[in-house]
């Protein structure tokens, strides 16, 4: 789990050279499959081995790699199956070490988290703050430090399940009101239940020990340090400074910076608070929504390393935002009759009308689709998306064939987007290994990056946790 420079290095560096020999395909929207002709940009090996393969057996050689080593149908091209070889040896492993029963759902809810805890959560939160919160738990141990920053804190889970559960004294961190509004409602009613039970919250260690609890609203800027999150809180709208936390005024007070799904640049952020500040003793980052990171200016959430920096590995909007996609919950989808396949035929719909708008010289911003039209026949779907940009409908005869179009191909539109697919998790292992040869490069030598949740509830499972053990 632990990483170092020479492997972090060289993964890295392989990892650049696959991305960027297909970095047309990372790059390619599916939505434009048909107006770009994206099928015809492949192998031509490719298309003939693809074009009539059966979709469960490319979706067992693409998103897991072979699968159970079952014989495949047919003969593929050695370049395809180097393609999907290559992307699963190297992007990083996904499936957590540690499967403990807690992790298994019990009807709508998690086994081993309490049901005080389980309030206004849903299955994929409680299974987070479970597990992360026994890592932080962990790592307080380590560093012998009860002072936990949640930034990103929403409202409140994670703070509230490490202050109750293990009587850690906890700050959350929040740059939107309303959630902090929330969080000190869902506070509250903890703390009545806790009260009728005639108790805390069962934490570890001396039941004697009592946890705390703070919500702070701060907007945190990317050159932020220690001082400017625990004193800075918003006003009308403006960052303002004033003593929120007492003990931060305290030079000798430790903290450990935790983030859980922390958005964009904010997760890159906790590392440079981190390396930044002998204060901050430890540092746990999930991060989450990379297409929201910058990729440009001296601070940058990517690269942030200067060995990222030196494979200029570019990774552009589309690109980062495949990343953020769910291989495991698409295999899931994958599951079943070809005649229930409705909800794999969104992408072709999209892809054809796409045809239509650009006919009609429409930009693909204007459009703005409900759950309820995706789910529709492709006649009445591309009725109902044309309508609400009050575009007339289009001659009878040019629908229906568009119509026959999506019948004859949604297969190669799953097959190409599980090409893109294929490739997501390697453009994830890229940007998490660039943070921890960041940590590395910075002069840490305990710094770990490895899968945490289960990837079928929570796909952005990796977290990179460090020390301030210098080398």
């Amino acid at each position: 789990m632990g990483v170092d420079a020479a492997t972090c290095t060289e993964r890295l560096s392989r990892l650049a050279q696959l991305v960027s020999s297909f970095r047309w395909l990372l790059n390619s929207y599916v939505i434009e499959f048909f107006t770009e002709s994206h099928w015809l940009k492949l192998p031509q090996s490719w298309q003939d081995a693809l074009y009539s393969a059966d979709l469960f057996e490319v979706s067992r050689l693409l998103l897991q790699g072979g699968g159970n080593n079952a014989p495949l149908s047919k003969v593929y091209p050695l370049s395809l199956l180097a393609f999907s070889a290559a992307a699963h040896s190297l992007s990083l492993p996904r499936q957590p070490v540690d499967v403990t029963p807690h992790n298994v759902r019990v009807g709508s809810q998690l086994e081993g988290l309490e049901h005080v805890f389980r309030c206004h959560i849903k299955p994929k939160k409680q299974h987070e703050i479970k597990v992360f919160g026994e890592k932080i738990h962990h790592l307080s141990l380590e560093t012998k430090c009860k002072n936990i920053v949640d930034v990103g804190s929403g409202q409140g889970h994670l703070s509230r399940y490490l202050a109750h559960k293990y009587g850690l004294s906890v700050t959350g961190v929040e740059g939107v009101g309303g959630h902090l509004t929330t969080a000190a409602k869902y506070d509250k009613d903890v703390e009545k239940m806790l009260a009728k039970r005639g108790g805390g919250g069962g934490h570890h260690g001396n039941s004697s020990d009592s946890g705390s609890l703070t919500h702070i609203e701060a907007m945190i800027g990317p050159e932020a340090s220690i001082e400017d999150i625990l004193l800075s809180h918003v006003e009308d709208g403006e960052t303002t400074t004033g003593a929120l936390c007492a003990s931060s005024e305290d030079d000798d007070e430790r903290y450990i910076l935790v983030g859980l799904h922390t958005c964009g640049d904010l997760a890159p952020t906790i590392l440079r608070v981190f390396a930044g500040s002998g204060r901050v003793v430890g540092v746990a980052s999930v991060g989450c929504c990379y297409m929201k990171l910058t990729c440009e200016g001296a601070v940058c959430g990517y690269p942030m390393s200067g060995c990222g920096r030196r494979l200029e590995c570019g990774l552009r909007y589309e690109a980062r935002e495949v990343a953020c996609h769910s291989n495991e919950r698409y295999r899931e989808r994958l599951q079943g009759s070809l005649e229930s396949f409705h909800h794999l035929k969104v992408h072709c719909h999209r892809a054809a009308v796409e045809v239509l708008l650009r006919k009609r010289g429409l930009r693909r911003s204007q459009v703005r689709i409900s759950k309820r039209v995706s789910k529709l026949p492709f006649m009445e779907y591309a009725h109902a998306l044309l309508g609400s940009l009050a575009t007339p409908s289009p001659p009878p005869a040019e629908l229906d064939a568009l119509r026959v179009l999506v019948e004859e191909e949604w297969r190669r539109v799953v097959m190409f987007f599980m090409l893109r697919l294929t490739l997501a998790p390697c453009v994830e292992s890229v940007l998490l290994l660039d943070r921890a040869m960041f940590l590395i490069e910075q002069g840490y030598t305990d710094v770990s990056l490895y899968p945490l949740f289960d990837p079928t509830l929570s796909p952005r499972n990796h977290v990179v946790i460090a020390t301030n053990k210098q080398s």
